[in-house]
């Protein structure tokens, strides 16, 4: 007997196929687009900007330092280590013998080792360019993996391909992303892997986004012991069942494990932190004599002594709201006289009171999402934790280091406000308004990267 049905289902793979070919489509020409447009913005920040594309003396002298500790040194590396010291400083310190007190400002060697790899293969090149090199493509992946997240986290909202390239346009040329793009710090090398470890738990890769979660709690182990902190719960509620944990924070893709489950994350958090123990351990072996000059806890948190003048109370580590520390804007160029300064101090106020009110509604919109989203719980749910709880613990800290710590609130903000404005739109116009509301997505992400543009222009050679 002849099957009618088999002509229709071979039609419906047809369709299938050809939707999944214009999809794929439309992916890879929002893609280059997302490139174009970030290109466009590093160029005209290389051009326009203060500080250019330039990373400051000190940062570059610094990278050069760890990188030629990891190629030339003896035992440190062996140890994971390396060290913003000059060589022969750190030559001395290792083989000291206990005969002096050697000092020196020591780091995980894993943020530095594509640096020093690209050194090897090409020696004639400058670690300087080297750096810049790879922060240039660390900067554009890090912004098309958030364009990815996002999309998934407006899977289900109209025009989510578009809100998902405003985000990631937002993101690239926002203050906190331009300050650490300076001057890169852990942070910097951190976010792109904790990106594509969420692409990996969606798409159902375990292996992969745990050993991404170890690496990037390797590269900085305090955020990751934060992050850990947002998952205590569940990490006590696999030893004490009347301990509760929201399924929907954790990834959907490992849910199914039900105990370990709630131990694969924790636990994983945890790699970097017993990783920097055993550093220390072995350090005290092969080199005892060996003072570390890192900043001690009590100093991070600002009352070591009545000296550290760095400790602006609760509201201290908050000003990255602003997107720059309230200072730059007291003392005006000695280039302005007169009615030119006081409009140069009025205008610098406004822009960071603008910075203030957006980074306000984003955080709004971060808690819309994670009412209205339930699928986005289990990403914002960490980080925002985490930066609230870091914050709040470490004051000195985040008052001190704006540029490094607050990089992390760039994908946040990003998101929470391009959310902020579906919202409004979505409330304020019917479905029928369609063009109109498209439109109004693109004149406020304008709007906002302007304004992001010239809060960078405010920084200084101490981003």
């Amino acid at each position: 007997m002849y099957d009618t049905h088999k002509p229709d289902l071979a039609v419906e793979v047809m369709q299938d196929c050809s939707k999944t070919q214009i999809k794929k489509k439309h992916l890879l020409i929002w893609l280059l687009l997302l490139l174009w447009l970030i290109g466009l913005y590093l160029i005209y920040m290389a051009r326009t900007a203060p500080m250019g594309l330039h990373s400051p003396g000190f940062h570059q002298q610094r990278i050069y330092q760890a990188v030629n500790t990891i190629l030339n040194a003896d035992t440190l590396p062996k140890m994971g280590l390396t060290a913003w010291n000059d060589l022969e400083v750190v030559s001395r310190a290792e083989f000291s013998q206990g005969q002096d007190k050697p000092t020196l400002y020591l780091l995980n060697i894993v943020q530095y080792m594509h640096y020093s790899m690209a050194k090897i293969a090409f020696p004639a090149v400058s670690v300087a360019r080297i750096a810049r090199f790879f922060d240039l493509i660390t900067l554009i992946i890090t912004s098309i993996l958030l364009w990815m997240v996002s999309n998934y986290l407006f899977i289900s909202e109209r025009y989510n391909l578009l809100l998902s390239a405003c985000v990631s346009l937002v993101f690239a040329s926002s203050v906190w992303t331009y300050r650490a793009f300076l001057a890169p710090a852990k942070e910097f090398y951190m976010l792109p892997i904790l990106l594509f470890c969420i692409l990996c738990f969606i798409n159902k890769h375990l292996v992969c986004g745990s050993l991404l979660l170890a690496l990037s709690s390797a590269i900085d182990y305090h955020w990751s012991i934060f992050i850990f902190i947002t998952y205590s719960p569940a990490f006590v509620s696999a030893f004490l069942p009347a301990v509760s944990f929201p399924s929907y924070l954790i990834p959907p893709s490992v849910i199914h494990l039900k105990k370990l489950s709630k131990l694969l994350i924790s636990g994983t958090l945890l790699f970097g932190f017993a990783f920097a123990i055993a550093q220390k351990l072995f350090l005290k072996i092969a080199i005892p004599s060996l003072i570390q000059s890192n900043s001690n806890l009590l100093y991070r948190i600002g009352i070591d002594s009545a000296d550290n003048i760095h400790y602006g109370g609760i509201l201290g580590p908050f000003q990255f709201l602003l997107g720059q520390r309230v200072t730059v804007c007291l003392i005006p160029s000695p280039l302005l006289q007169g009615v030119n300064a006081k409009i140069s101090m009025f205008n610098c106020s406004i822009i960071l009171l603008s910075s203030l009110i957006l980074s306000l509604i984003s955080i709004t919109g971060i808690y819309l999402i994670y009412k209205n989203i339930i699928h986005s719980r289990w990403i914002l749910w960490p980080l925002s934790i985490a930066i609230f709880c870091f914050s709040l613990a470490f004051p000195q800290s985040w008052s001190a280091h704006l540029s490094g710590y607050s990089y992390m609130f760039a994908p946040l903000f990003s998101i929470g406000l391009i959310y902020f404005t579906h919202w409004a739109l979505e409330e304020l116009f019917d479905a029928d308004a369609q063009a109109a509301t498209a439109l109004i997505y693109l004149f406020v992400t304008f709007a906002v990267i302007i304004n992001s543009i010239r809060l960078s222009f405010l920084t200084g050679i101490n981003a």
